[in-house]
């Protein structure tokens, strides 16, 4: 099984507007949330990752119904949102598990540059064990 990743990728906001954005994919590759701005390069974006996820423990979960859908946030304690979900739900109480899902997954997630450290690490022991 696959793990859960974040991703940055190109998107079009609000008419005319584009950028990117970051999301959160899990292990099936859905996608459990995402930036709640736009960023200009990778590396905003990347750098949005890393505090939101150090902000985890301070951020408050907002979840709202608006135009017929439920949506979570999860805001600083200013209100300024930093993740919102990636969809409208039908149901509160799968926008709730939704919300729930990125909550579980986003702290232990490694971002890539990270991970493909680790993996590059663990191919060269493997090939220097295997060499003896």
């Amino acid at each position: 099984m696959s793990q859960a990743r974040f991703q940055v990728a190109p998107t079009r906001w609000r008419h005319d507007e584009s950028g990117l954005i970051w999301r959160l994919l899990g292990p099936n590759n859905r996608e459990l949330g995402r930036s709640a701005g736009l960023f200009r390069t990778s590396e905003e974006a990347w750098m949005s990752v890393r505090d939101t996820i150090s902000s985890l423990p301070s951020l408050e979960s907002w979840v709202s119904f608006d135009s017929g859908e439920w949506r979570w946030s999860l805001n600083l304690p200013s209100g300024t949102a930093l993740a919102v979900s990636g969809r409208g739900f039908r149901h509160e109480r799968d926008c709730r598990y939704n919300l729930s899902q990125f909550l579980r997954v986003a702290p232990p997630t490694l971002i890539p540059a990270q991970r493909v450290t680790e993996i590059d690490l663990r191919d060269s022991e493997r090939e220097g064990s295997g060499a003896s």
